[in-house]
């Protein structure tokens, strides 16, 4: 009688015999995290045909030969979330790092991407691409998104890229979407983040840059055909300009750029009307222009523009340009250069 009532009950069935102990165990704690998981493990260099679900790294990956460590493709319609899961896939040249075409959707995130200056960490053909909380280091190109909808990259740490740290573009005629939110960048060859001009809206904003750029491009370069938010960055010491906009519409806001070898931010309008708005910006100690228009219709508002190499503010084929509540002071060529027409001061500046 006492035996059968133990049985009826798991509990005191696990303290029968060890090895009822062993069995219960692993009725209880294996195979549920089994079920639960639902990830399938990747553990050496592997390509994936028509992949759909959820991987998860479970060690460190190297290249045996050159090209590509993970490759995934699809037909149009499979989405894939890869974690890293903390641990390292490093290439050897010879294409990048991970290689996706043909998919939905692809999200990476958490972990490390190295290679050499041969090889790209990520180059993607897929229509919405997320990478975050990841490492990129000592390879040619950083993060590559090719014929994106929709691209997301947030809190990455890139640094030590001989070329450009992230770059997106889209399809031309039509809509493509990009976000790049708190990333770290540093020490690039070329460009540090670039929108392409067919990506039709881009927000980047709370990313912190040094070192990176190229002369006469931007640490931060979009040529966005659409809407353009570049908000709360920190530039310092680009090598080019701090940040370019190529924008017809854009807010260009509460960024710190300080150090850049050419201009601090410079502003290019490919039509008549640029219609952007750059205000409450904080740019010092540039070689040129602290703040450089080249576009029509741009509200100038309460920058603090000191220490720059040539004028403060400068209107350069700008037209039609408002400006109040700036302060301007210490630059080595003066305030203000106006070689506009129609450009007004609608409120007191500060120069010093």
């Amino acid at each position: 009688m006492r035996m059968t009532r133990m049985m009826r009950t798991g509990a005191t069935l696990c303290c029968l015999t060890p090895r009822l102990l062993l069995a219960c165990l692993l009725l209880v704690f294996v195979t549920p995290m089994h079920a639960v998981e639902g990830r399938v493990p990747i553990f050496e260099p592997v390509t994936l045909t028509n992949p759909t679900g959820q991987y998860i790294l479970t060690r460190n990956i190297s290249a045996t030969t050159p090209g590509s460590v993970l490759t995934l493709t699809g037909s149009g319609q499979e989405s894939v979330d890869l974690d890293l899961n903390g641990f390292t896939v490093t290439g050897s040249g010879g294409g990048a790092v991970i290689y996706a075409s043909g998919l939905k959707s692809l999200t990476i995130r958490n972990g490390t991407i190295n290679g050499s200056t041969a090889s790209d960490a990520v180059t993607t053909f897929v229509d919405l691409l997320i990478i975050e909380d990841t490492t990129v280091e000592a390879v040619a190109q950083g993060i590559v998104a090719n014929d994106v909808v929709q691209f997301v990259a947030r809190r990455n740490t890139i640094r030590d890229v001989a070329f450009t740290a992230i770059a997106f573009q889209g399809t031309p005629g039509e809509t493509a979407v990009g976000t790049v939110e708190d990333n770290v960048i540093e020490d690039t060859g070329y460009i540090a983040i670039f929108a392409s001009n067919d990506i039709t809206a881009v927000t980047i904003s709370g990313n912190k840059l040094r070192n990176t750029g190229a002369s006469t491009f931007g640490s931060i370069q979009t040529q966005a055909s659409g809407p353009v938010e570049i908000v709360g960055n920190t530039v310092e010491d680009a090598v080019g300009v701090g940040i370019s906009v190529f924008a017809e519409g854009c807010i260009i806001e509460n960024n710190v750029v300080e150090g850049s070898a050419e201009q601090g931010i410079a502003v290019t309008s490919f039509t008549d009307r640029a219609s952007c708005i750059v205000r409450s910006n904080v740019v010092s100690a540039s070689g040129d222009e602290g703040l450089f228009l080249w576009a029509d219709a741009v509200l100038v508002q309460e920058n603090v523009l000191n220490a720059n190499g040539d004028y403060g503010l400068a209107f350069f084929g700008a037209d039609n340009c408002g400006y109040l509540n700036n302060t301007i002071v210490g630059n080595v060529a003066g305030c203000i250069n106006d070689l506009g027409v129609g450009n007004i001061a609608l409120g007191p500046n500060h120069c010093f």
